[in-house]
């Protein structure tokens, strides 16, 4: 299959579900390919607290500090695609429909991430690692209650 810049040059095209890991490389593609693409998706079901809608450097930030030596990033040179200065994802049906509410702070899910990911990358028994940290969460849900 070829793409074909001609025929998608200043084409309209209309995304549905262009926030998904599919419909987002898809609008990237038809961007670079010159088609002025228009998206349209549901609100997503589930997120964090209010207070802990950050920005991207905040994440990173915190989870290089979880990471501990060794960790640092660099905002990479040059222009980019434009991202939200705080990224946010709206819990609101999930809340109101289900009464859910988040366990687990930003930071201390992006600690526990960090934990995995540190304990992969060590060799150690990340299968023993996630029983607990499910162990823990489960915990946390019964505490709420």
């Amino acid at each position: 299959m070829t793409l074909s810049r001609d025929f998608w040059q200043d084409r309209r095209v209309l995304l549905t579900g262009h926030t998904g890991f599919k419909g987002a490389w898809a609008s990237l593609m038809l961007n670079v390919l010159g088609a002025k693409a228009c998206g349209v998706a549901l609100a997503p079901e589930a997120g964090p607290n209010e207070a802990d809608t950050h920005g991207v450097a905040h994440a990173v930030e915190t989870f290089i500090g979880h990471w501990g030596e060794g960790a640092g990033w660099t905002a990479a040179p040059g222009s980019h695609p434009h991202e939200a200065h705080a990224l946010r994802i709206d819990s609101t049906k999930v809340r109101v429909r289900l009464g859910w509410r988040p366990r687990l702070a930003l930071d201390e899910a992006i600690a526990w991430t960090a934990e995995w990911y540190r304990a992969w990358a060590s060799g150690a028994n990340v299968e023993a690692l996630c029983v607990n940290q499910i162990e823990k969460y489960l915990t946390l849900a019964t505490m709420a209650k």
